[in-house]
C-alpha cells in the first residue's frame, strides 16, 4: 500500500517555479513587460516604465511560501496515515 505524492510534489513544484519567476523579476527590473497582462502570477505585473511593482513581487512570493507549505503538510499528513495504516493492518 503506498500513496501517490505526484500531486503534492507538483505542488512543490510549481511554488518554486513560482518563487523563481519573483525572485527573477527583482533581478531583472529592466525587463519590460505590459501591465495588463492576464498572467496569473502578480509578479508578472510591471509598470509601464518598467519599474518593478515590489508589492506584487512580494505578494507572489508568500502565495509561493503559502503553496509550498500547504503541499509540504499534505505530503507529510499521507506518510502519517500511510504508518497508521501499516500500524493496524501490520
Amino acid at each position: 500500500m503506498g500513496y501517490d505524492y505526484s500531486i503534492s510534489l507538483e505542488g512543490l513544484r510549481a511554488a518554486e517555479n513560482q518563487l523563481i519567476n519573483a525572485a527573477r523579476k527583482v533581478s531583472r527590473p529592466a525587463v519590460c513587460c505590459d501591465a495588463g497582462t492576464s498572467s496569473e502570477d502578480p509578479a508578472d505585473r510591471l509598470t509601464l516604465a518598467g519599474d518593478i511593482d515590489i508589492a506584487c513581487v512580494m505578494v507572489a512570493a508568500n502565495r509561493a511560501e503559502i503553496i509550498y507549505k500547504s503541499n509540504l503538510k499534505t505530503i507529510e499528513t499521507q506518510m502519517e496515515m500511510e504508518e497508521d495504516a501499516l500500524d493496524i493492518f501490520g
